[in-house]
């Protein structure tokens, strides 16, 4: 059966959030999440959402996203595919990654970048296929509630003890009595992200973008 493909609209978010949980659910998506972060994307980012259909039935999610080319000095472009466990098959995945590559070249994208988890065989098969080389690994933790959680307790009241003593206190945004609490904000984010290890360049940002989020919410 063919695969073809439509534009995904903002009242399709919960079908997204549906099909990626379906394509690997041990990370499960947010219905509400993901349609407010369709709601609210990134200034000056362009964004592409997309769904492939086998006989009228949406498989998969497929999406790129860009910074502003004038921003970003390697054009690169972040493209992802989410397909049903239920109708997984490699050549159609391939297919799958291959489309969406074509529709983010169309942007003039010079360097295209996917992610997967490594116990995904067929995605780091399909992307190896089509000439993806691996560039980073990053590792993911989980920590057991019912095991460690009444010792996380203990801490944090401790922690908070140490603080009341130093003087620190913990204020809510709407507490913040500070009318540059937005920009301060915007720096200290910029400050930390500098000083991570950037696999690609980011696009730099202004307080704009940041300032309008936090006054809308």
């Amino acid at each position: 059966m063919a695969v073809t493909y439509r534009p995904a609209t903002l009242d399709d978010a919960a079908l997204a959030s549906d099909l990626m949980t379906r394509a690997y659910p041990p990370l499960p998506q947010d219905p509400v999440m993901t349609r407010y972060r369709w709601e609210h994307p990134r200034m000056e980012y362009a964004y592409a959402r997309f769904f492939a259909q086998r006989d009228a039935e949406p498989v998969a999610y497929l999406g790129w996203v860009h910074g502003p080319w004038s921003k970003v000095a390697d054009r690169h472009c972040e493209v992802e595919v989410w397909l049903d466990k239920n109708a997984l098959d490699p050549d159609v995945l391939t297919g799958m990654w291959r489309w969406i590559g074509d529709e983010a070249v169309a942007e003039e994208s010079a360097l295209l970048l996917a992610y997967c988890a490594e116990d995904e065989p067929e995605m780091l098969g399909a992307l190896a296929q089509l000439g993806y080389e691996r560039a980073r690994t990053a590792k993911m933790w989980e920590l057991d509630l019912n095991r460690q959680g009444p010792r996380l307790i203990m801490e944090a009241a401790d922690a908070r003890a140490r603080m009341d003593r130093a003087g620190i206190r913990l204020l809510t945004l709407a507490d913040w009595a500070d009318s540059e609490k937005f920009h301060r904000l915007h720096a200290l984010d910029e400050r930390d992200l500098r000083g991570l290890r950037q696999a690609r360049p980011r696009a730099r940002s202004t307080s704009g973008p940041l300032v309008g989020r936090l006054r809308r919410d």
